[in-house]
């Protein structure tokens, strides 16, 4: 991982001078924690056997009414075994997989715009099935915009400056739905399908092949404990949509088509 230049990059986010902390404004600090049946990225099935994840976000309000965001996430194996999934065995109760994020959001005529960069650790990177994943770093960028009928569509786009060398974009659409009869329960549906350039594919699914990659949706229901604490639990789904991924994940073994569970908690402070 060319850390030097994520390094650099982060310091040029920070020292943007449209992106200067407010310091009037307390930072907002918030952590999610997640048990799930899977872990799927972009398609491609990681882990099978159970995962728990966690992370730490802080938002950092700037003179310029925008927010600088940084986040660390990391996924935990819950069994020796991660079954016909892409993530090595033998690797329970530890970190499979670390990712650092820098970003800074911006609210433009109506438009959610986002861009940044993020990290990918694999502590376990040279025992990977199909040939050895190191760690590598993406420049991302997003565009969202509510809509009519309540509507949230977004596309974002992500290149690999690192190891994979490639990109892959991502449009997907949100719909939320609150509840009369309990105004602290709420729903929120997502449907979204991703598009990987060759490069891209041959790191993510090790195959070089461009394509519709990831169609995926998502039904997750929330509850707001307090307001500190909201419980939730979602139903997602994923298909590879380009032929010629979906054989080859099935000629490794590893499911096109699934559908998982997970359940967890947000903290907000």
């Amino acid at each position: 991982m060319r850390r030097p230049f994520l390094l650099a990059s982060l310091a040029l986010l920070l020292a943007t001078p449209g992106c200067l902390i407010d310091a009037g404004i307390a930072p907002v600090f918030e952590s999610n924690v997640v048990a799930a049946t899977h872990y799927v990225h972009r398609g491609m099935v990681q882990n099978e056997r159970g995962v728990a994840q966690a992370d730490l976000n802080v938002d950092l309000a700037t003179t310029s009414d925008g927010t600088i965001g940084l986040k660390a996430w990391g996924n935990l194996d819950l069994s020796d075994q991660t079954g016909n999934a892409w993530f090595p065995s033998d690797h329970g109760g530890k970190f499979t997989e670390v990712d650092l994020t820098a970003q800074y959001g911006q609210r433009l005529a109506g438009f959610d715009l986002t861009a940044g960069v993020q990290s990918y650790v694999l502590p376990n990177g040279l025992e990977f099935p199909n040939g050895e994943r190191g760690n590598t770093t993406e420049f991302f960028g997003r565009v969202g915009k509510e809509s009519f009928l309540g509507l949230y569509p977004q596309l974002e786009l992500r290149l690999d400056w690192d190891e994979a060398d490639g990109w892959y974009a991502h449009v997907s659409v949100a719909r939320d739905f609150a509840f009369e009869f309990e105004p602290r329960l709420r729903a929120q549906l997502l449907v979204g399908q991703g598009y990987s350039e060759r490069d891209e594919s041959e790191w993510n699914y090790g195959l070089e092949e461009s394509g519709l990659a990831d169609l995926v949706g998502q039904a997750t229901l929330f509850f707001d404990w307090d307001d500190h604490t909201t419980f939730h639990v979602a139903l997602a789904g994923s298909k590879l949509i380009d032929a010629d991924l979906a054989r080859w994940s099935r000629a490794l073994g590893i499911d096109d088509d699934l559908l998982w569970l997970t359940a967890g908690m947000t903290f907000r402070y």
